[in-house]
């Protein structure tokens, strides 16, 4: 079984039965979502910036510094964005590191299937700094 964290509210689930949510999900009314085990690594994250676009976090295990998404197509953008946090909190992150809600949601759903990173995004390995 594995949990999947929207907003805080949280929902454990086969991996298969989870994918079918986030497919159905609206990704406009989400902001913070977690999908993982506290019973296995690894861990994707994805914070959503206005229902539109977001960016997303692979974390090995737990502690791992992991990997940001990074999207070449905005390479060198310095704009920082906004994301609230499930604990209201709001946090600011690159613009360059962003894909569209959609990408977010099948990387989301790869995810679910492989319990690997995502290959459809490019990633940046947070500890070679």
């Amino acid at each position: 079984m594995l949990t999947l964290l929207i907003d805080g509210r949280e929902i454990v689930e086969s991996a298969a039965a989870l994918a079918d949510r986030v497919r159905a999900l609206d990704l406009a009314s989400a902001h913070q979502i977690w999908v993982g085990s506290e019973e296995r690594a690894p861990s994707l994250a994805a914070l959503i910036h206005e229902g539109e676009r977001g960016w997303l976090m692979y974390l090995r295990w737990s502690g791992d510094a992991g990997f940001s998404t990074r999207n070449p197509e905005h390479a060198g953008n310095d704009e920082a964005l906004e994301f609230r946090l499930a604990n209201g909190q709001l946090d600011r992150y690159p613009a360059e590191g962003c894909y569209s809600a959609e990408t977010l949601r099948a990387s989301l759903v790869e995810f679910l299937e492989t319990g690997e990173r995502p290959r459809g995004v490019a990633w940046d390995d947070e500890a070679s700094g």
